[in-house]
């Protein structure tokens, strides 16, 4: 196994459910729920990498930060990400248009960019959830995700990435809501994955094989709590 390859069941899984059932046939919108550092971020460079092609442009953006005008920034960033693809310039024209409006027709903005194979994921989408209702700061977004979710004729797909819990919450009615959750101490994951990085810097008697599996599970199976480890191991 090299540093290159997804560790974790539970993460592989998951990758395959998305780039499998999910993307044939399930419903247009999908969360990722989970803790920070578990990997969701990763997962969408995976879904990216197996899905993207000529055919099926993938659009990969994070969500701006800020509450201020914090919809008009995403149908910006959006729109000039869409503009590197040929062949849907007029859709990236049209979000740009209505990113520029005071009115903000984001439903009918996005939902034209959707109406073709086509892959959006938007990545720290916490950033426009208020932390204490758990719902979107706007509420054009919010009905955006219930109404996209619903519309099951459409071939575009949005995959959205969260460090915050969306299960119960209303925006997120019609979505396929999926937990990411730590690399498992039952699989023996986090100590594959503590033992690929220092192998990596030729530091593998820093950590003992034995005592890995231990330290993966102190540090919860966070992937990226297990990197800074190693990192300061390498300084």
């Amino acid at each position: 196994m090299t540093s290159g390859e997804l560790v974790g069941k539970g993460h592989q899984d998951l990758r395959d459910w998305l780039t499998g059932h999910w993307w044939a046939k399930g419903p247009p919108v999908a969360v990722v729920q989970g803790f920070p550092g578990v990997g969701k971020t990763e997962i969408g460079r995976r879904v990216r990498a197996a899905i993207g092609s000529d055919a099926t442009p993938i659009v990969s953006i994070d969500m701006p930060p800020g509450r201020a005008d914090q919809t008009t920034d995403l149908l910006l960033t959006l729109g000039g990400a869409l503009d590197t693809f040929h062949g849907i310039s007029t859709v990236a024209d049209a979000v740009m248009a209505k990113g520029k409006g005071k009115a903000r027709d984001l439903m009918h903005a996005l939902e034209a960019c959707l109406r073709q194979p086509l892959l959006v994921i938007i990545d720290e989408f916490q950033r426009a959830v208020n932390p204490t209702t758990g719902e979107p700061n706007d509420q054009a977004l919010a009905d955006l995700v219930r109404r996209v979710a619903g519309r099951t004729e459409l071939p575009g797909k949005l995959l959205l990435l969260t460090s915050q819990r969306v299960l119960g919450k209303r925006w997120s009615d019609g979505a396929a809501v999926r937990t990411l959750r730590g690399l498992s101490a039952e699989d023996g994951s986090g100590a594959v994955y503590l033992g690929m990085l220092l192998h990596d810097l030729e530091r593998e008697d820093e950590v003992p094989t034995e005592e890995r599996a231990d330290v993966a599970a102190h540090l919860g199976g966070n992937p990226r709590a297990i990197k800074l480890l190693v990192a300061a191991l390498e300084a």
